[in-house]
């Protein structure tokens, strides 16, 4: 390319105008993070100086870093494995493992025949998954294979969470909770009695699932609820493998549902917990409402005024993100002030994770993953 000749890279209006005479690698890469980040029209960087006052402008405002690209259908869930790697999970039915400091993907595991939905950590090397095949799988992610397929529920598998060191706790379409014995050892590897606690009380599909505190789990439902569960029993020496025949144990059908929040208009789509007393729920209603637990009281209803609220996550005592069907990420704060909005996805929000105190992760329906600088 002639170095004297305009380059114009085109994308929507803006009010910077940068011009560029020479092509160089960095100026590339500067082009590059600034058009994957922002919609700008740029012209050409004319001195040193331009280039300076624009780069200090603009970054300000620059918040999307890195994309991984790998997934061939949308990304709906994501988890933080350790300092360098993360998780992902999606239509494709595959679960992908990722370098993220560097953007390289490590590897795939392959097994599940349906929509991977969640994924949650359970060990420092294993992980499990749930899927649209009814299925909960049990996997090694650093060697790559699968230890153990769980089966039990008559519907999709929508949501997973770790309730204790042995203990997972599983939601369904079916309508269902229930509470498994995850941890693979000698006497009950080949065992099918791994659930040992269904939970009943939803009239219909559970979406999200929630580890409230040691002995209280939350779900949400199609029904527009949510339930505070006491599971102390179901994570007590009971599920202690050296003590527990599994092979001759009842599997019990009884509720233990503490109250149920009632207050969202649409379905309850995810939930997370904010603090000691307090959780977060998203709906199809358009609104995320923040609630006392303990009470089941509502404390303040949050309308989002954009779409409906796929997906939540923590970010302080004080702070947390939603990200919507339309393609958005916001910023909040417990008072219900929208603090930022992040664009950058070409499709549905489904995911968040916090990575540090500067970063998150999304996952989209665009088959991307972004990281963002908050």
């Amino acid at each position: 390319m002639n170095a004297q000749s305009d380059t114009i890279l085109h994308t929507s209006t803006h009010t910077n105008t940068l011009n560029i005479n020479k092509i160089t690698k960095a100026s590339l890469i500067l082009l590059y993070k600034i058009i994957t980040n922002h919609s700008y029209l740029l012209k050409s960087i004319k001195n040193k100086k331009i280039l300076k006052i624009t780069i200090k402008l603009d970054f300000n405002n620059i918040v999307d870093q890195r994309i991984l690209i790998g997934h061939t259908h949308s990304v709906n869930t994501i988890i933080k494995l350790n300092q360098k790697t993360i998780a992902s999970g999606g239509f494709d039915r595959s679960i992908k493992i990722w370098d993220y400091i560097n953007g390289h993907f490590l590897k795939s595991l392959e097994g599940h025949t349906n929509s991977v939905t969640s994924i949650v950590k359970l060990s420092e090397n294993q992980i499990a998954s749930s899927s649209w095949d009814c299925s909960i799988k049990i996997w090694d992610f650093v060697q790559g294979y699968c230890l153990k397929t769980l089966t039990g529920h008559e519907n999709y598998i929508s949501c997973l969470t770790k309730v204790s060191k042995k203990n997972l706790a599983s939601g369904s379409w079916d309508r269902t909770v229930k509470i498994w014995v995850w941890h693979i050892s000698k006497s009950n590897e080949n065992n099918t009695h791994n659930c040992i606690k269904t939970l009943n009380g939803h009239s219909g599909p559970i979406w999200c699932i929630l580890k409230v505190n040691q002995n209280q789990i939350a779900s949400g439902s199609w029904d527009r609820t949510i339930k505070i569960w006491d599971v102390t029993e179901e994570i007590s020496d009971k599920s202690n493998d050296k003590t527990n025949d599994f092979n001759n144990r009842r599997i019990d059908t009884d509720s233990i549902c503490l109250r149920t929040l009632i207050g969202h208009d649409y379905y309850v789509k995810c939930l997370v917990k904010l603090n000691d007393t307090q959780i977060v729920s998203g709906s199809g209603d358009w609104n995320i409402k923040i609630w006392d637990f303990n009470s089941g009281e509502c404390i303040n209803t949050i309308a989002s005024n954009t779409d409906e609220v796929n997906c939540l996550i923590k970010l302080s005592n004080k702070l947390f993100a939603s990200g919507h069907w339309d393609k958005t990420i916001k910023i909040w704060n417990s008072k219900g002030d929208c603090l930022k909005a992040l664009n950058g996805h070409n499709g549905v929000v489904n995911c968040l994770i916090k990575l540090n105190e500067n970063q998150i992760m999304s996952g989209s329906r665009d088959h991307t993953i972004k990281i963002w600088n908050i």
